[in-house]
């Protein structure tokens, strides 16, 4: 050995060699084999060396170790980059041989495989004085053999150092020889080990759980904002084991999920491949979808129950297998908070005007709602109102009456859900400057509506009651209606807000029409407008502004005061045409007259169906051609408004003289009269819409003119000339005379004829 030792270190340090004749050599096998994970040649000895005070003679061991993908079935039992997991495993292939001089070169032996964490193999150091010599001699032409098999990793996930190899071993002849020693000679130990360290993960697995909604049949979600629920919903909770290389490790590496709670199953799932697309199919909820990878999946959970209105924990525990030996567990718990189901509301009805409809009776009805929240109860829950927990109104129940006008008669009619619409935030609409959230409410399906959190919106009802309104001459029709959750949160049924609202009987549209003649009776092709605002002067307001001081009264609430206005048409009443118009005006002006104090000191205080019933003064302005006239009329919407416009100069007009007056009538395409003079003098009486004045016996020339300047002419004339009265009287005094003759002879008769002889006295 002490030989050896002189030989290696002058070796060591020596610099008369030749490259191909160094000793123990080390290098990577290239390979371009794919399953080949990892090659490595080692040497040691080599060919005959000789230096100025050594010799070795000509003997070389060596070990090739190729390391191979190991499979199960399909699946290979290692990671993409070649690293492995606790458990996997691998194919090892140790070619060992040996050359040389069989005079230099002797005792081939091989040491028990050597494995740490690894199996086969021991970790027992190799003890080179037991071990049986493979073969005595060398050949000059080498022998090769060769150590294979499948190794597997031990699933311990704290392991560490994990290694495999082989270590073979010779004896080469040698010789020492320095100047003035003698020579010392004998056999040198030599040994070379091939072997594989693979990197080994430690395993690191995580369980992932979130909470992942569900909607129910009707597109809501089944879940509070608060991430609270209440009985019956879908309690969807998702798991996800994460571990390195999850999705290419299928088949070897699997995970099995272990769950604990109190809570009902409704439906769960797992993802057995490496990705999956499932669709979870439920009655009550609409198709869910989600995709996973493996290992991942859902359980449905649902509390049925008043005794599970508290706190729940749900525990899981994955479980990390490697061809079913277990490497690592991982746990997570999530908590669910079932609640109770304690809606509060304030609700305000009101008639939806803008529907633009002509009776009160064909507009829908609508309610403005203010969501407050649902009131906290049972053990583990807040007792106060929380916000963020969702109201679902999907039912109603009501009942209909009016009067005839003295008894109480129901109404038959169907009162129907029509829609749930955002709120207007348009600038023409509103009596409040307020911002709304608008994310609060949400009406996705048919007649259903859903307060995701407090807030405000608004539901709209039909009730077709105008015909018998009509026919029958009701009076004070009045709907009762209740809103419904129906099949939620655990309860058949329960009432939200219920109400009561009277119709006003009011004709709230009314056509307007404006007609322009010529004095031929034809309609010209002058242009039109016209323009109707509230009259001012006498304090008319526009309904718009007088009902939202009139919902602020009653509500004290801004927001809803805006909800009800925006809902009602524009203030504008305007309208444009050509030679006529026929407008549908809204009423927009509401006027309450001195006289109202014998109802209330304050008209605010009025029921607002009262207060829609009471006067409508307006200024019309309208403009025909480059003439502009405005009108101060208090309009009743119960019938017609017609106004006609005529601005020509030579109209007819109307006279008619009998028994000493003269009656002077307008012409139907000439419009009202505004003033009238007969000979040049003008009329004190009012002829607006035709007069009567005296005849004086002479020639009449009357005129007429309306606001807009037209003029219409009518004459009264008398026909007889100078010698037709002559002749007139001629006539009546001859009539005179026979009449005078006729009385004569009657008187005198009886004498004249005992006169003459012809009767006797």
């Amino acid at each position: 050995m002490v030989i050896a030792t002189v030989i290696m270190v002058q070796y060591a340090g020596g610099s008369n060699q030749n490259d191909d004749l160094y000793q123990d050599k080390s290098y990577e096998i290239d390979s371009s084999n794919p399953e080949v994970l990892y090659g490595w040649h080692v040497s040691a000895g080599g060919q005959r060396i000789r230096g100025d005070t050594w010799y070795l003679g000509s003997c070389m061991i060596w070990v090739d170790t190729i390391i191979t993908k190991s499979y199960s079935g399909e699946f290979v039992r290692n990671n993409p980059d070649n690293s492995f997991y606790p458990g996997d495993g691998f194919s090892y292939s140790f070619t060992y041989g040996w050359s040389g001089d069989p005079l230099e070169c002797q005792n081939l032996t091989v040491c028990p495989l050597y494995s740490k964490h690894i199996t086969p193999g021991s970790n027992i150091d190799c003890n080179l004085g037991n071990l049986k010599v493979v073969q005595r001699k060398a050949s000059d032409g080498g022998n090769t053999m060769t150590l294979s098999g499948t190794a597997n990793i031990s699933v311990d996930e704290n392991a560490s150092g994990h290694y495999i190899g082989l270590q073979i071993n010779a004896q080469r002849w040698g010789c020492y020889f320095p100047e003035g020693v003698p020579a010392t000679c004998g056999w040198v130990q030599i040994s070379t080990t091939g072997g594989f360290a693979p990197s080994v993960l430690r395993p690191n697995v995580q369980l992932a759980l979130s909470h992942e909604y569900v909607d129910d049949s009707d597109g809501y979600r089944s879940a509070n904002l608060d991430g609270t629920y209440y009985l019956w919903d879908a309690i969807n909770v998702v798991h996800e084991p994460i571990y390195k290389w999850k999705k290419d490790r299928v088949g070897t590496l699997s995970v099995r999920i272990a769950k604990v709670h109190n809570l009902k199953i409704e439906k769960e799932f797992q993802c057995a491949v490496k990705a999956c697309s499932h669709t979870l199919v439920h009655d009550g909820f609409l198709p869910w979808s989600r995709n996973y990878e493996y290992g991942d999946g859902h359980t449905v959970y649902n509390a049925t129950d008043k005794g599970e209105i508290r706190k729940h924990t749900i525990a899981y525990v994955a479980e990390l297998y490697n061809l079913g030996q277990i490497v690592k567990k991982a746990s997570n718990s999530t908590d669910i908070l079932v609640v109770a189901y304690e809606p509060i509301f304030t609700a305000h009805p009101y008639l939806v005007l803008k529907d633009e409809q002509w009776w009160s009776w064909s507009n829908r009805q609508g309610i403005a709602l203010d969501y407050k929240g649902s009131l906290g109860s049972g053990t583990d829950d807040l007792h106060k109102i929380h916000e963020n927990r969702r109201s679902k109104i999907n039912a109603h129940v009501y009942a209909g009456h009016a009067y005839n006008p003295i008894n109480k008669v129901p109404l038959t009619e169907v009162f129907l859900w029509s829609e749930a619409n955002p709120i207007s935030r348009e600038p023409e609409y509103g009596c409040a400057d307020e911002e709304f959230d608008l994310s609060s409410f949400e009406a996705k399906s048919e007649r259903t509506a859903m307060f995701v959190k407090a807030g405000y919106g608004k539901i709209a009802f039909s009730y077709p009651i105008l015909k018998t309104m009509l026919e029958k001459r009701y009076i004070n029709a009045t709907i009762d209606n209740t809103l419904q959750s129906v099949n939620f949160a655990g309860l058949k049924t329960r009432n939200l807000t219920e109400y009561q609202y009277q119709y006003p009987d009011v004709k709230f549209n009314n056509p307007i029409k404006i007609l322009t003649y010529d004095s031929e009776g034809s309609r010209t092709e002058l242009p039109v407008q016209v323009s109707m605002t509230p009259d001012l002067t006498k304090d008319a307001m526009y309904i718009h502004d007088y009902t939202c001081k009139k919902i602020l009264r009653d509500t004290g609430n801004p927001k809803l005061a805006h909800i009800i206005v925006s809902d009602m048409y524009g203030k504008a009443n305007t309208a444009s045409g050509t030679g006529y118009l026929n407008m549908k005006a809204h009423l927009t002006s509401i006027w309450f007259p001195s006289f109202y104090s014998i109802l209330s000191d304050d008209p605010l205080s009025i029921p607002i169906h009262q207060g829609y019933r009471t006067l409508s003064p307006y200024d019309i302005a309208i403009t025909v051609g480059d003439k502009n006239r405005t009108l101060s009329r208090v309009v009743s919407f119960l019938s017609p408004f017609v106004h006609i416009v005529n601005l020509d100069s030579d109209n007819q007009l109307n006279v008619t003289q009998s028994n000493g007056l003269v009656r002077i009538n307008p012409h139907e395409t000439f419009g009202e009269i505004e003033t009238v003079s007969v000979n040049g003098v003008f009329l004190e009486e009012n002829c607006t819409n035709g007069c009567t004045t005296t005849d004086k016996g002479d020639d009449l020339e009357i005129e007429a003119w309306n606001i807009w300047g037209g003029r219409a002419l009518g004459y009264v004339k008398r026909h007889k000339t100078s010698m037709q009265e002559e002749h007139d009287w001629d006539v009546i005094l001859i009539a005179a005379m026979i009449m005078l003759v006729g009385v004569f002879m009657w008187r005198f008769s009886g004498q004249i004829l005992q006169y003459l002889g012809l009767k006797r006295a």
